[in-house]
């Protein structure tokens, strides 16, 4: 697809340079969509600085930064007014570290990526942001270990198990995995989630039911509690429907809580359980059911999967997938920022898409097509993504 060609700036929207800056006049040269090309014009010696984000601009050369109108500015280009200084006849697109430029250590965003993905969506062609950090079921990327867990989440669900555990460290995809499972269930099953629950005994049962969406009478005891899910229980089997509960973040679960769980999962018809558990957590989850205290637990769980990293290969595909899924090429990473995006995040898919996310940022910055392995590194460098511990050697190779 053709990019859509500049033309005219006919937008009325204003051009205000910052108060901090040093720009004496301005003016709209062009425009393409919502981005716009600005001539800027600045007095003397002093170094001229963007009206827009912040980010240096040398005699000559133009960059890319974010405007915090409706409008974005795609390039500055700058004319000295000094007499002393000759006005440069030329100007370049300006790249990260090159002669003369941006100075090590100084972000080349400087608070122009607030925008997001407004930056490059139009530059790039994208109909939507390929690298978002909410779970998105309809942009799972189907690599091995998804492919499993989702299956051993979906066995679990047909075959009326009264537990199935999925655990993965932070960021591996195992809520996309839930969610697209979560998709696929009719109104056979009714469904709640519990998210970050703590306590023990009583404060467990206490998290199932107001999930369930039940209303017991203030300060009610655990007897009373456990009979108004049991009576629960009963109505939605004789009316066709069974129950799942989904507890998320369930490695911060007490040894205490997940027993009361397990007494849960007793409550059946005789031949069926009325009660299912999908408990969702980290690697601590795994560890701690395979504690001797906790052999019973253990021995209920019928289905488990624990979802590793992507490796090196499968990062690629995942990247090409996204960039596609969004309505862009997926060919815009080139191989070796590809290879230096999987070392980086060691193939975790949340850490992917935060670095993508800001490597797409600058290469539409810097007009950058392919996005390069420089440009990754420049991301790094700059302090921008930031990644938290990461455990070496865990990726599925």
């Amino acid at each position: 697809m053709a990019p859509t060609p500049w033309r005219a700036a006919t937008s009325t929207v204003s051009v205000t340079a910052y108060p901090s800056t040093n720009v004496v006049s301005h003016r709209l040269v062009a425009q393409r969509g919502p981005w716009v090309k600005v001539f800027l014009e600045c007095p003397g010696r002093k170094p001229a600085r963007a009206a827009f984000g912040g980010t240096d601009v040398h005699e000559g050369g133009s960059c890319r930064v974010a405007s915090r109108t409706s409008l974005h500015v795609e390039a500055c280009y700058i004319q000295r007014l000094s007499r002393s200084l000759r006005p440069s006849s030329t100007t370049h697109r300006r790249r990260p570290n090159a002669g003369g430029g941006r100075r090590a250590g100084d972000p080349i965003l400087r608070g122009a990526h607030v925008l997001g993905g407004d930056i490059y969506q139009g530059f790039y062609g994208f109909s939507e942001r390929p690298f978002t950090l909410l779970p998105d079921p309809d942009a799972l990327y189907w690599a091995d270990g998804h492919t499993a867990a989702f299956t051993v989440l979906e066995y679990g669900i047909v075959s009326r198990a009264p537990i199935t555990v999925l655990t993965g460290e932070i960021g591996v995809g195992k809520t996309t995995v839930l969610r697209k499972l979560l998709e696929q269930l009719d109104e056979s099953t009714t469904v709640a989630l519990v998210s970050n629950a703590q306590g023990g005994r009583a404060e467990m049962l206490r998290w199932i039911t107001n999930a369930l969406g039940l209303r017991p009478e203030p300060g009610a005891d655990y007897v009373s509690l456990f009979q108004g899910l049991q009576d629960f229980l009963v109505e939605e089997y004789a009316a066709g429907r069974f129950v799942t509960v989904i507890i998320d973040e369930a490695q911060n679960l007490t040894v205490e809580a997940l027993e009361e769980l397990r007494m849960l999962t007793n409550i059946n018809s005789g031949k069926d359980e009325l009660l299912q558990l999908i408990l969702v957590g980290q690697s601590e989850l795994r560890n701690r059911i395979m504690r001797p205290e906790l052999q019973q637990f253990a021995q209920r769980i019928v289905a488990a999967y624990h979802l590793l990293p992507l490796d090196h290969a499968a990062t690629a595909a995942y990247v090409r997938f996204r960039l596609a899924h969004a309505g862009g090429r997926a060919d815009l990473f080139s191989d070796s920022a590809l290879q230096e995006i999987s070392r980086l995040t060691a193939g975790v898919p949340r850490l992917i898409n935060k670095l993508c996310e800001f490597c797409l940022v600058y290469g539409a910055i810097n007009e950058e097509d392919p996005v390069t392995m420089e440009t990754v590194r420049q991301v790094v460098d700059d302090g921008i993504f930031v990644t938290g511990f990461i455990e070496s050697g865990k990726a599925a190779e």
